[in-house]
């Protein structure tokens, strides 16, 4: 879970880097998005000075790239919670972007260690020792190897994901969105969302598509979804 965590948020500061890389380093990234229609009424439009800007641009990179190495270790792990919930909470009073603070927020209480108090002994009793028995070397072999394989899967997979495009073969088992409202730095901001399709013959909108309702049986919406992915 910790990793999964990590992989999260350091991955979404790389998109950051590749996607956005002006708007993030100068400063203007901020400046961009109060004008994005995901942002509350209250807020849209508000001009961010450029030193604002800035420093909160810097500080959005370090959330994505320094703070979630915190995670790993637990003398910094709570700090690291806080600083990455504190986020999300950020992002709940000024963007309307559904439950992704709530389950931003909710996977962060995942990783924090539990604190159980010990079971009262009984007094009518006397205290027994148990002695635990470890697993032998080969079992603790196998469980190592298999969570270093995956571990290490986890972190390609997102890293080839990150730097390049899915095959086309994986466009058939699995819609691949590409949200760069945040990491492309807001150059968009101020238009309406769009659904595009990479197909063989280039780029598809599909946003009317998308807009249209679809059958109410489960199977035929099933179907009319993977045909609408993959045309």
């Amino acid at each position: 879970m910790v990793l999964l965590q990590f992989s999260v948020y350091f991955y979404a500061g790389v998109n950051k880097l590749l996607d956005g890389w002006v708007p993030w380093i100068t400063g203007v990234a901020l400046q961009n998005l109060a004008f994005d229609s995901s942002m509350h009424e209250f807020v849209r439009g508000t001009h961010v000075p450029y030193w604002l800007s800035l420093i909160l641009c810097y500080v959005t990179l370090a959330q994505r790239l320094i703070v979630p190495f915190g995670l790993f270790f637990m003398r910094y792990r709570l700090l690291s919670v806080l600083i990455l919930g504190a986020m999300h909470i950020g992002y709940a009073i000024l963007m309307y972007v559904n439950l992704f603070p709530l389950v931003g927020i909710a996977s962060l209480l995942l990783i924090l260690p539990s604190r159980t108090p010990p079971l009262p002994r009984s007094v009518s009793q006397p205290h027994r020792k148990i002695k635990s028995v470890p697993p032998d070397r080969r079992t603790r072999f196998i469980q190592n190897t298999v969570v270093g394989f995956f571990s290490l899967y986890l972190l390609l997979e997102s890293a080839r994901l990150t730097i390049f495009n899915p095959k086309a073969w994986e466009n058939k088992l699995m819609a691949v969105p590409a949200r760069r409202m945040f990491a492309d730095g807001g150059v968009s901001s101020g238009g309406k969302w769009r659904l595009l399709l990479e197909t063989p013959q280039g780029e598809v909108d599909g946003t009317d598509l998308s807009l249209q309702p679809l059958p109410h049986i489960w199977r035929d919406r099933f179907t009319s979804m993977r045909s609408s992915l993959n045309f």
